[in-house]
């Protein structure tokens, strides 16, 4: 019994250990990104390196971001050679990242490193989540936007991708982005996106705690949360990350829930504020090779008079308090 208790208390001190720290990390994240915002590249660098000892293996969006920081100001080749190395190791390339036009000597030497350094993920792992995607992709070409004649294929080809994903898991471990590299970790938050269509989301729970271990990207997780909030008629919460969009030139967030609440939520997950995401989307909208918000949008109306017009009517209604959210001109 005594042991039992002794175990149950390490086990609550390492807990809270790893929670503090994951929300070191993102507080660090967060302020880096808003000095980015601001143009303090170099404020944004100290934070950045202050978050990465928080984790074993940061974020690649966040590694990512960082190098594009110090490629764009500082290039301090010594620190961007250790940022390349940390990006292999999650299989992004610099070749990716820095278009030909932008390219130096030190990109040059940078990217001999890069070339050097090894991929850290399993890619046999790897390479069986890619093919559950294509999958995925397959039943989707097959029947586009989800027509009643074929629907039900679609959701048959869905489920079977769920139980070969929890097989597959059962012999490799986690499918997460240290084992499987950024971009299967990005076909698997697109299958579960789709799963959550049919409220099959059977790894709710252990993804959320590992947002709490650091291990899964809070940012995704919020976003998946979301799309459960869409596809259940609003019967789960929202966390905010869908609700952006842009008309007549004016960024958009429209919520159902309060601003407060969804920043309590937020808060859970260690995430910034709703405020604080519409200010780094709106840089992201402006300067696309960063990445802050995960949602890419999927409704922007251009600036034609109807939409400058209905762009105004929503801003009316925000101001008056009918609509709970904020705006943010782009064209400022």
């Amino acid at each position: 019994m005594r042991f039992s208790l002794i175990c149950i208390l390490l086990m609550c001190t390492y807990t809270g250990i790893c929670q503090s720290t994951v929300e070191k990390y993102y507080s660090f994240v967060n302020k880096a990104e808003l000095s980015i915002c601001s143009y303090k590249n170099k404020a944004a660098s100290k934070y950045y390196k202050r978050a990465f000892k928080m984790l074993k293996v940061p974020f690649s969006v966040d590694v990512k971001n960082v190098f594009l920081c110090e490629y764009y100001g500082s290039q301090n080749k010594n620190r961007l050679i250790v940022l390349a190395k940390l990006l292999k190791g999650a299989g992004v390339l610099i070749e990716d990242i820095i278009p030909k036009e932008d390219r130096n000597d030190v990109f040059a030497s940078v990217l001999l490193h890069q070339q050097e350094a090894d991929i850290k993920y399993n890619l046999i792992f790897s390479k069986k989540i890619d093919s559950l995607q294509k999958i995925d992709k397959y039943s989707r070409i097959l029947c586009p936007a989800y027509h009643d004649s074929c629907k039900e294929a679609v959701r048959y080809s869905d489920s079977l991708n769920m139980i070969k994903l929890i097989e597959i898991e059962k012999e490799y471990g986690k499918a997460r982005e240290a084992s499987i590299g950024k971009m299967s970790v990005f076909f698997l938050n697109v299958l579960m996106g789709h799963w959550i269509m049919w409220n099959w989301y059977p790894m709710r729970e252990e993804l959320r705690e590992d947002v709490m271990r650091g291990i899964y990207d809070a940012r995704q997780f919020a976003r998946l949360e979301d799309k459960l909030f869409m596809y259940s008629n609003n019967q789960h919460l929202e966390y905010g990350v869908d609700s952006y969009f842009i008309v007549g030139g004016v960024l958009f967030i429209s919520v159902n829930d309060t601003k407060a609440e969804i920043d309590k939520r937020r808060k859970s997950l260690f995430l910034e504020t709703l405020d604080e995401l519409g200010v780094k989307t709106l840089f992201q909208v402006k300067n696309k090779k960063y990445l802050f918000n995960p949602h890419l949008f999927t409704l922007v109306l251009g600036d034609s008079l109807e939409n400058v017009n209905k762009a105004k009517e929503l801003m009316e209604k925000i101001d008056n308090g009918k609509i709970n959210g904020n705006y943010y001109n782009l064209n400022k």
